[in-house]
Parts: C-alpha cells; sequence; structure tokens
C-alpha cells in the first residue's frame, strides 16, 4: 500500500491523506485513479470520490463565509 501511494503521489502530486482517500475510491487500481485524473481533473475526481478540496474551504475570518440570517 505505501509502495503504491508513494508511485501515485510523485505522478499526481497531491497530499498523501487525499492520495489514499481517492485510491480507495478506485479500490487501490493505481492506473484508473491517474487515467481518471487527468482525463477529468482534480476537482472532479475528489468529487467522484466525495472528498472536498481543501482549497474550496474558506479560512476563519475570511470574508467569503456566507453569513446566516
Amino acid at each position: 500500500m505505501s509502495d503504491i501511494t508513494k508511485e501515485v503521489e510523485q505522478i499526481i502530486q497531491i497530499a498523501p491523506t487525499y492520495l489514499r482517500l481517492l485510491l480507495a475510491h478506485f479500490k487501490w487500481d493505481k492506473d484508473a485513479l491517474i487515467e481518471f485524473y487527468f482525463e477529468h481533473g482534480k476537482a472532479y475526481s475528489y468529487a467522484q470520490a466525495g472528498i472536498i478540496d481543501p482549497m474550496d474551504i474558506p479560512e476563519i475570518g475570511s470574508k467569503n463565509l456566507v453569513k446566516k440570517k
């Protein structure tokens, strides 16, 4: 498992935690993950795996947060 994550991490270059979540979604089929990722992109790959991209989460105190009325 560690060898697979290291190998795919060199190609895709995302955080190991998110890489493991993507690999789990693709049932640890590294070739399927790599092909899907490069065909559809990061955002769609994350969405298909039910992962929220950490870059999309607003920081605390950010003005981009939706205010409740």
